[in-house]
């Protein structure tokens, strides 16, 4: 074995008499990890090339020697998810994906065969369903293996930021085009947003709050649901979306949108005769409960369909969302004030939400209101999105 040089030594290893394969194994030390990383070739010049390229790589930051242990990246990972309060079920979600991964053999975060090794981990993911008593396997869908991927990189992403590793192994892996996310999700026709909204459906289903929450406000689901009484400022009628507890909005983005005079006159009756001075959440604790779990929010929503006689037809909760802002839209707001009451900041984003809504379905609505309980002659005024207050203003 030849002196260590600036950090790089040659073996022969024909030497000690271990015959076959390349003879001379190179090493290059990493100050940085405290560990060496070899290679082996067949000639000492060929050691000398490499070593001093990887020794630039070192120096550079742009290598690490030594192993990185996915179960010690999670295991720090999930205790920073912990700390940071986020939910519960985002948490358990990283938590399987990182066993899956083990179980896979991915262990190395370092590994120059990590992006060859996660691609066979992510094609070979089954999902067990039950088929006439027996349990049956089928390949998962291209939207769960990109939300799998999207959970593993949130995973490199922590072993970057906290100098675990100083490249992306996984860069250029990009999540697999979805066909199906390109198709606009159904929408509500007004007959049926009128019979869903009506005092009958009130009495058909308990989802029905919910459902008013999500169809007069265009919320996504967790906002709505995590609605409070002291967010609501009745005499400016707007109502802001907030962070509360261990719920996070979707980008940070608090924002104000407009309390619908159908939805103000809905939470008064839902709120009694104090409902000025309510605090607290909108929806009881046991709704609130609920409503915290996607799929029992999802069964509900189904449920609440068919008990007034509706057709699911592949809508969901989002459905809403995508409802309210093409109704924005077709009453005369232009998308930039929608963009303000949805909370999004990409233009094409609300394009993909809007679906085309004839005019005369909402003919001598005033632009920013909804009529579904009352008829177009019963007018308070419009809102206008563009004078809304800022969020500091609503208590």
């Amino acid at each position: 074995m030849s002196k260590e040089r600036n950090g790089i030594r040659i073996k022969d290893r024909w030497a000690k008499r271990k015959i076959g394969g390349k003879r001379y194994q190179v090493e290059v030390f990493d100050r940085h990890k405290g560990a060496y990383k070899a290679k082996r070739f067949d000639t000492r010049q060929q050691c000398k090339d490499w070593a001093e390229h990887q020794r630039a790589r070192f120096l550079l930051g742009q290598d690490r020697a030594g192993r990185v242990p996915l179960s010690l990246v999670g295991e720090a990972l999930l205790e920073d998810l912990s700390r940071m309060g986020r939910c519960p079920e985002y948490i358990i979600g990283v938590k399987k994906t990182i066993e899956q991964a083990m179980e896979f053999g991915i262990t190395d975060l370092n590994s120059d065969a990590l992006k060859q090794k996660v691609r066979k981990w992510l094609m070979s993911l089954r999902d067990i369903h039950k088929n006439r008593g027996r349990n049956n396997t089928r390949p998962i869908t291209s939207r769960t293996r990109n939300k799998k991927l999207t959970e593993f990189k949130r995973v490199i992403n922590f072993a970057l930021e906290n100098d675990y590793l100083h490249v992306d192994p996984l860069r250029g892996l990009k999540p697999e085009t979805d066909p199906s996310r390109h198709k606009l999700k159904p929408i509500f026709r007004l007959d049926e947003l009128r019979r869903l909204v009506s005092d009958e459906a009130r009495a058909a289903h308990p989802y029905w709050l919910r459902f008013c929450l999500l169809i007069y406000t265009g919320c996504r689901a967790g906002e709505a649901f995590n609605m409070r009484w002291e967010w609501i400022d009745w005499e400016g009628m707007v109502m802001a979306v907030r962070q509360h507890g261990s719920y996070r909005l979707k980008q940070h983005s608090e924002r104000l949108v407009p309390l619908q005079d159908e939805l103000a006159m809905i939470l008064r009756d839902h709120g009694g005769p104090a409902y000025r001075s309510l605090r607290g959440p909108i929806l009881n604790e046991s709704d609130h409960a609920q409503t915290r779990n996607n799929g029992c929010n999802g069964y509900n929503f189904k449920r609440f369909l068919t008990v007034n006689g509706l057709d699911v037809d592949g809508r969901s909760p989002h459905s809403c969302r995508h409802t309210w802002i093409s109704l924005m839209l077709a009453t005369g707001l232009n998308i930039y004030q929608v963009m303000q009451g949805s909370g999004h900041k990409v233009l094409s984003t609300v394009q993909g939400y809007a679906h085309a809504m004839p005019r005369n379905a909402v003919k001598g609505w005033p632009a920013g209101e909804i009529y579904l309980r009352r008829q177009v002659s019963e007018v308070r005024g419009a809102h206008d999105l563009r004078i809304l207050p800022s969020i500091g203003e609503v208590g």
